[in-house]
Formats: structure tokens, sequence, C-alpha cells
């Protein structure tokens, strides 16, 4: 009986991250990256699916099944590396890409695993990785870690440890860093070589920068990763090291004030408290604010005439707070795959370090998860916002490795920052009500005693 709560705990806490990332709400994946050009409306990548011949010594065919993250520059770059080097490695293989949109995939994952079809041997997932770990949905990878002699500390750790094993391979680092205009700062009589470097800096510089019709700030007050962002910019914690829900503190106050004091200064536009993901992307790439602490994504962005009206405007720096908020995106192997040893091979191509730093070269994403890319220097010469994510690497935090991560998400701006930006609720009691309803989450999903 146990055994089955847990599954449907942790069954329907997944499925409702197909709302929280979807377009029902703020959408907090890191990094959804779908951004059209900044005028015009944002669209979901529409599933397809597309086939890359990939060399077994063997000579066997074999056909791997990839459930894939459409719609960023990085996932594309990857898949064409996968449609010719892996290609000339494995050219009797057949890798198909299922691309479906950040608002469905965790979904789709979690039905692949309820309902044992087989249909996919690997898929890309944020914060469930412990989810369908814990459903055996998923294959451990330790053994072929060990195997192939892969370091796996020199991965960014972005939630592929479970229960003192290895789940995933890391894809997709979301470090968040300050990207801002450097015109604007010119036209405030600020020094773009000299970006904030406390919270203090940023709301006085963001004061400054509210001028000419645009705004000094970019977030939505909404979003679950801006108050978590601001939490640990004030240096709070979504949880304590025992793992009780610690964001109803000092620091979670602070967060909710500061966004507060940024509204009623008129530094960050007050519609968007109906924003969605897309639109505080648009915010920024549209020339409409001045700073955005967002995921790195947005500096390849900004450089896209078909996405940014600020081309050759945007810099990018260290986020300015105590702690900085880290997310991103992992590969897994589906537990029914009948290919796993095959499957295991295009996981470890596509997360190799050689890989990553090609995708950068190729014009994806600059999102490494293995620290020889984050730290090469050769890269950082080109690359801005590897030096920005590097400075403040001693100072990543993420969300808890949990079951109940997307309930804690949920909780956050579905209920906690709605009551207090449209019902005017006290902070600390909303938030103290929100942390007692994640703590009641951890306590039936077996993870907190009662």
């Amino acid at each position: 009986m146990m055994r089955r709560k847990l599954h449907t705990i942790v069954l329907s806490a997944v499925l409702s991250a197909s709302i929280l990332f979807g377009c029902g709400g703020s959408g907090t994946a890191p990094d959804n990256n779908t951004s059209q050009p900044a005028t015009a409306p944002m669209a979901d990548t529409k599933s397809e699916s597309t086939e890359a011949v990939g060399t077994d010594s063997s000579g066997e065919n074999i056909t791997l099944n990839v459930l894939w993250h459409g719609g960023l520059n990085q996932t594309a770059k990857i898949r064409e590396l996968v449609e010719t080097e892996f290609k000339e490695m494995h050219p009797e293989w057949n890798v198909i890409f299922t691309e479906v949109p950040n608002s469905e995939i965790m979904n789709k994952a979690m039905m692949e695993v309820t309902g044992h079809t087989g249909a996919y041997d690997i898929t890309m997932q944020y914060l469930t990785v412990p989810a369908l770990a814990n459903v055996g949905g998923i294959e451990p990878l330790d053994k072929y870690i060990a195997r192939d002699n892969i370091d796996i500390d020199k991965y960014i750790d972005i939630g592929f440890r479970y229960k003192d094993q290895v789940w995933a391979m890391p894809i997709r680092a979301d470090v968040r860093v300050l990207h801002y205009n450097e015109q604007y700062f010119k036209d405030a009589g600020l020094d773009p070589e000299a970006p904030p470097a406390n919270m203090d800096e940023l709301f006085e510089y963001a004061k400054k920068l509210s001028q000419n019709g645009h705004y000094g700030d970019n977030r939505s007050c909404l979003s679950a990763d801006t108050f978590t962002t601001l939490l640990m910019d004030f240096g709070g914690s979504i949880c304590d090291e025992s793992g009780e829900p610690a964001f109803n503190s000092p620091e979670g106050v602070k967060a909710i004030e500061f966004m507060q004091r940024e509204l009623e200064e008129g530094i960050i536009d007050p519609q968007n408290i109906g924003w969605q993901y897309s639109d505080e992307i648009t915010g920024y790439l549209s020339g409409n604010s001045a700073m955005f602490e967002s995921w790195p994504a947005r500096f390849i962005d900004a450089k896209m005439p078909e996405k940014s009206n600020i081309v050759g405007q945007s810099r990018c720096a260290a986020a300015p707070g105590e702690y900085t908020l880290c997310g991103g995106w992992n590969l897994v192997m589906f537990s029914d795959s009948q290919n796993k040893d095959e499957a295991w091979e295009l996981m470890k191509y596509m997360t190799d370090p050689a890989t990553q730093k090609k995708v950068i070269q190729n014009g994806g994403d600059c999102n490494p998860t293995h620290l020889d890319v984050l730290f090469d220097e050769e890269l950082a010469e080109d690359y801005e916002v590897l030096r920005a994510i590097g400075e403040n690497f001693d100072k990543v935090r993420s969300y808890p490795v949990s079951t109940q991560t997307t309930t804690l998400t949920n909780i956050l701006q579905d209920t906690v920052l709605p009551d207090i930006f449209m019902n005017g609720a006290d902070p600390m009691e909303a938030l103290t009500q929100g942390a007692g309803e994640y703590r009641q989450a951890l306590v039936d999903a077996g993870e907190l005693p009662e």
C-alpha cells in the first residue's frame, strides 16, 4: 500500500509540472528559450520526429528513440552533431528524435514510465529525475560510468544524484547571470564595465536605468524561479540541511520586498503580474528593460536578429547576490529500453566535453555541464557569459533533490506569490503557509517524518 501511495503522489506531482512549465503559468523550467522575434508572440515548438543514421562495430541495426526538448539553440546543435559526427561513428544505428515542447516533455516521460510502452530509450528532464527514479522508470547509470571511467564529479550536479546513485547525465546547466544593455548603461551615465556587484547596487542602477521609455529591471513577480533567484541573492535557502522547508525566512521576505519596491518605484513593468516566462525574455530582448537576471541562453538570443532588437548591446556579468540559482536539464535512460548499451553510448556522446565545446562554437547556447568546458579560457575569450558563470560558480545553489520539487514550484507560483502580489497577503504569513504545504507533501512522500 505504501508503494502505491508513493507512486500516486509522485505521478500527480510530475503531471502537475505540465501545467507549471506550460502556457498556464510563468513557466519556470530552465530554459524554454522558444523566443521568436522580440516583437512577436511566443509559440511552442511543434512535435516532430527526425531520423539520424548513426557506426556499430558489430554491424547490427539499432534504433534509438529520443524524447527531445525542442526549440533550443543548444538542442538543435546537438542534433546536428548526432546526424553528422555520431553518424560516422555508428552508421548502422538509427537515432530518431521526437521533439516536444518544454510544456509537455515531463508529462510524456511519466506516461512512458507508467505505461511501460517502451517507445523511447532516452529523454531530457528537469527537476523530475528523483520522481522518475523513485517509481523505477529510469535506469541507474553507475555501472556505465564506472565501466567507462567517467569522472562524474567533473560535471555540474543539477540533480543527477538521488539516494546515493547517479540516474542521469547532465546535458544543460542553467546558472543565473546578469544580462544588461550596454547602451542603456551609457545613456544613464553608468559604466558598462562596472555592472552592479550586490543587491543594493542592482536596485540603485535599476532606478537610474528606468528612463527613455524602458524599465531598469525585468522580472515576473509570480515566477517561482524569480522568487528563488532573489531568495538566494539575499542568502536564503529553499530547505535547510535536514531537508526542512526554509524559504519562510527573513531572506524570503527580503526577496518579496525587493520585488514590491521595484514595482512601487516603476523599475519593472507592472504588466509582469500576467507574464509567462516567454514574456520575461521578450521584455529584455525587445529593449523594454535594461537588466535581466536570467539563464545563459539570453547571451546567444541577444545576438540573433530574428529574436532580438538589441543586437550588439547586451553584456553579461556574474549575478550580484550572495548565492546563485542553478537549474538545468539531464539525460535519462528509460528502464524499459531494449538498447541500454547503445543508449548509453549516445548519452555519453551528447554530454562529452568535446561535444559540449563544439555545440557552443557552432552557435548553441552556452550551457556547459562539464567543468573543463565551463573554465576553458579559449572559449571564455569569445563567450563572456562563461566567465560570468565561472565567477559565481562557488556560490551556485540548486533546487532540492526531491520527488516533490515540482510540487514546491507549483505552491510558490500558484498560491504563495499570487496571494502576496494579487491579494495583498502578508509576505511572511504567505511564505509560512506555503512552507507548511510543501512540508506536508514531503511527509506524504516519505521524505520527512510527521
